[in-house]
């Protein structure tokens, strides 16, 4: 029989909670260790014989202390049960980890934002470097700290990444996606509008020059893209252009994987160079959206092949931050999306989950801000 310690949990004191049976079982066990009433170094009763006094299914059970395991508060070893753990600091701080992707500006201004919500409220936090290696990241996703008890991520929409996010849900970790998602999983996100973004950008350009945009970025991936592509062709179809195709250029069609490298950014180029040789044809002047400000520059190296100069011949606006855009000989117009805050409220939302303030998942989106310089108006315009 279970001792007086942990009697008095009867299963339908949960009916009517809107939490799984589980979570119920680990919270009343929490709250017992929690009051002292159990110490460090007490043994909890074997979990067969709890499953009988509380009338409960012995796998739940086992889900419930596998919850505890992860907190911190207690050790469990098969075939001889759990024991309490010295948790006089583990039970009060959140432990959580987030799993860069690469060393760049974009990871960065993440990783400030989780780090200052981390600092102001007590959460331990670790930073894993996947050092843009797939088999790293999903193997950090799938082996996170043991008392880490949710993690922040930059997804991929790739199958091993799906099937890992669903192994670490399954095991009672709380994951939170930040910038994008992975369609199908179930689990809290945070990130920039960037369908508005992309939308406000090019209904600027259309509004301004009165012709069509071209796009040049990726298309389908990651989730980022696809909402930038969506926001694009809605700003399109808005002022009457609704064939999108001859002003689309994929990025996937040139390289697959593009990074800061010269040979891939040689790649950004030659997709300049298709979509200004189509469309310098037909329009005059020619309006881009990019991707990235790191797109953006591809054009503003390859406008000269065509006789033409941004700001003049050429108009671009672009999704973005950082110093990169206006370091450009004519300022580049970009889409501020702040990143700190994405990484800030994304350690925020995952902070809720594990402690219960949200019980159940939430998608933030936050705002955008259109930063108009000349590189989409010219200069006179820009000056007033």
């Amino acid at each position: 029989m279970a001792n007086g310690k942990t009697k008095g949990f009867s299963s339908n004191q949960g009916k009517g909670s809107n939490k799984p049976l589980y979570e119920q079982l680990k919270q009343r066990l929490k709250d017992t260790i929690q009051s002292e009433r159990l110490k460090a170094g007490d043994r909890l009763p074997p979990i067969y014989l709890l499953s009988r006094e509380w009338d409960v299914n012995y796998r739940t059970l086992r889900s419930a202390f596998e919850l505890l395991e992860n907190e911190g508060l207690i050790s469990y070893e098969t075939n001889k049960g759990a024991v309490v753990l010295d948790n006089s600091e583990k039970a009060s701080r959140v432990s959580i980890s987030y799993i860069r992707w690469q060393r760049d500006s974009f990871c960065v201004a993440l990783y400030e934002g989780i780090n200052r919500f981390c600092e102001e409220h007590n959460v331990e936090l670790t930073m894993i470097d996947a050092t843009n290696s797939h088999d790293l990241f999903i193997n950090a996703i799938l082996n996170p700290p043991n008392d880490s008890q949710g993690l922040l991520i930059v997804p991929e929409i790739l199958p091993e990444y799906k099937d890992a996010v669903k192994q670490v849900i399954s095991k009672g970790k709380k994951v939170v996606f930040l910038d994008r998602l992975i369609p199908g999983i179930e689990t809290s996100s945070v990130s920039a509008d960037h369908f508005t973004g992309a939308y406000k950008a090019c209904s600027h350009l259309l509004e301004t020059h009165h012709c069509p945009v071209g796009y040049i970025g990726y298309v389908h991936a990651p989730t980022s893209c696809k909402l930038w592509v969506e926001g694009w062709q809605e700003a399109m179809r808005n002022h009457n252009y609704f064939d999108h195709d001859p002003y689309c250029t994929d990025l996937m069609a040139f390289e697959k994987g593009i990074t800061y490298g010269s040979d891939n950014f040689e790649c950004i180029k030659d997709a300049a160079r298709s979509l200004l040789g189509r469309m310098s044809k037909e329009h005059s002047p020619v309006c881009i959206f990019t991707g990235n400000n790191y797109v953006a520059k591809g054009v503003y190296e390859t406008v000269g092949e065509f006789d033409m100069k941004v700001g003049e011949d050429v108009f671009l606006a672009s999704i973005g931050e950082g110093p990169l855009g206006q370091s450009f000989p004519v300022p580049l117009t970009t889409v501020f999306l702040d990143s700190q805050q994405v990484g800030y409220d994304g350690a925020r939302v995952l902070y809720d989950r594990i402690t219960g303030n949200l019980e159940k998942s939430v998608h933030l989106l936050n705002p955008v801000e259109l930063k108009i310089e000349e590189s989409s108006v010219g200069k006179k315009m820009a000056s007033k």
